[in-house]
């Protein structure tokens, strides 16, 4: 099969201790679950009502060190993910 232009390439993590990497094709997450982060929105903590979304997995981005941001960035946010692989 052909393509118009090149696919990207699949989204992976390195696996602590193995040279293969995990595929990611899924990123599910949960928001204002966080007290901390919650309040530095300005919005508050409802333990009865997270609400959930997800990501498309072109977003996964393994820990390197640097983050590129652009330099007129006024606020920028980032998050840590904890990483659960469903699968063998």
């Amino acid at each position: 099969m052909s393509f118009v232009f090149d696919p990207q390439p699949v989204p992976a993590l390195p696996i602590a201790g193995l040279s293969q990497k995990y595929p990611v094709q899924r990123i599910f997450c949960v928001g204002r679950n966080f007290i901390d982060h919650a309040t530095e929105m300005g919005t508050h903590v409802d333990p009865a009502a997270p609400f959930y979304f997800t990501k498309s997995s072109p977003h996964v981005a393994p820990a390197t060190g640097r983050i590129p941001i652009a330099p007129q960035t006024q606020s920028y946010h980032h998050e840590i993910e904890l990483v659960v692989a469903l699968g063998s």
